[in-house]
């Protein structure tokens, strides 16, 4: 049972320094959690893998803070993806976000199973000009999703139902993935062997299909987590998120996509719609109120959003990312395991100890994240903080010396 489950990790530098490294780490940590990932008879076709990191200004020739991108899998239907990217570019266009070119993705099908080719989207990577009037780079971010959430009902309209899907969309991240195993993920898409693509952070994941049949979209991560686990009470957050829908006038399908996706999913989709649609932009405070710890009755945060947002319980280990803060989640039974490193130069975590094969002496401090609790790395700052949002600190974190056989945990009382 163990081996039951998704594979997922992340690392990011507290130096805020993007190297090719830092990918090579995180392609590491995916390889190695091969295990976790489900496979089909030929061990060729998989559940999926991917990458998240920052976006690869370099390989792309534009500057950072000057452009989005827009991984799209449309259509196989040149006709139909040719329609899907007219809505598409008047869409965003009406938004003022123009299009400076759409860049055509180098892959190697080749690695394909049969059944993956088969059903291969087309994959194109959108070059989206930051208008003048999003003046910060988080104005740009929600802009861009307001729009991807119109693009959506008109592609409906259109006649283009759940054929055109936002892998990523953001001025600061970018998500890699695939119906591939771990390993196959850089043979597939080349730009990841390109030496070019320089990154400070890396988030992985390894499917394991639970709930549903895996494609080409339920492949993680998704735009902002990738998930590890089963939302149990998903069928009660999908009636809630319809009956907020319709509290503040939006259209069916609008909040979150309710049918036809997983449950990490549905989970992205009220994490997006929390973030550009609330006054709560940090991802930290989303997900501790979307997955409360137990026992918080004492807590002044947690006993008041309590009213607004009902739990979404189960195991789970969420880590997450919006360019600016980078993390990990662990649901209040702590039914998932989440092991983390810190050197001097970076910070690791992963549903596993070894998965990054860090050199023992090179590890400052480490530990396993507690149940209920959070970790959140500021990227530019390089600062680690695991308190919850209620700045309660119950977790100091683990010391380790490397002259001592053991770890020196300091447990909440």
């Amino acid at each position: 049972m163990e081996s039951s489950s998704c594979g997922v990790g992340l690392l990011v530098s507290l130096k805020n320094q993007s190297l090719h490294q830092n990918l090579q780490r995180g392609l590491l940590g995916l390889k190695n959690v091969e295990h976790r990932g489900g496979l089909g008879k030929d061990h060729v076709l998989s559940d999926g893998a991917g990458i998240l990191t920052d976006i690869p200004f370099d390989i792309l020739g534009y500057e950072k803070g000057t452009i989005g991108v827009a991984f799209i899998f449309g259509p196989q239907d040149e006709e139909k993806f040719k329609k899907s990217l007219d809505v598409f570019d008047q869409t965003f266009g009406f938004y003022g976000l123009d299009i400076c070119e759409y860049r055509k993705v180098p892959i190697n099908q080749d690695i394909l199973s049969p059944k993956a080719k088969k059903i291969l989207p087309s994959m194109i990577q959108a070059i989206i000009k930051r208008p003048r009037h999003c003046r910060t780079l988080a104005s740009f971010d929600k802009m861009l999703y307001l729009a991807k959430q119109m693009v959506r009902t008109k592609q409906k309209e259109a006649g283009i139902h759940k054929e055109f899907f936002f892998t990523s969309l953001s001025c600061q991240t970018i998500v890699y993935k695939a119906l591939t195993i771990g390993s196959d993920l850089e043979n597939f898409y080349l730009d990841l062997k390109n030496v070019q693509y320089k990154t400070r952070l890396c988030i992985f994941h390894r499917r394991f299909s639970t709930n549903t049949l895996s494609s080409w979209d339920k492949v993680q991560p998704f735009r902002l987590i990738a998930h590890n686990g089963e939302i149990n009470t998903i069928e009660g957050n999908k009636i809630a998120a319809i009956s907020r829908e319709k509290a503040i006038g939006l259209k069916e399908d609008e909040l979150i996509t309710h049918f036809g996706s997983s449950d990490s999913g549905n989970l992205n989709g009220m994490v997006e719609a929390l973030k550009y649609r609330s006054s709560i932009p940090n991802l930290n405070e989303i997900l501790a109120i979307m997955i409360p710890p137990s026992g918080n009755q004492s807590s002044e945060f947690f006993n008041f959003w309590e009213r607004a947002m009902e739990p979404w319980d189960g195991p789970a280990l969420i880590s997450y990312c919006d360019g600016k803060r980078i993390g990990a989640r662990l649901d209040r039974n702590g039914f998932r395991p989440a092991r983390w490193s810190q050197t001097e130069s970076c910070f690791y975590l992963s549903s596993e100890a070894g998965s990054f094969e860090l050199d023992p002496q090179a590890i400052l401090t480490q530990g396993t994240l507690y149940a209920g609790r959070s970790v959140s790395i500021h990227i530019p700052k390089g600062e680690v903080s695991f308190a919850n949002p209620d700045k309660t600190d119950a977790y100091k974190g683990a010391h380790f010396d490397p002259r001592l056989t053991e770890i020196n945990y300091q447990r909440p009382e």
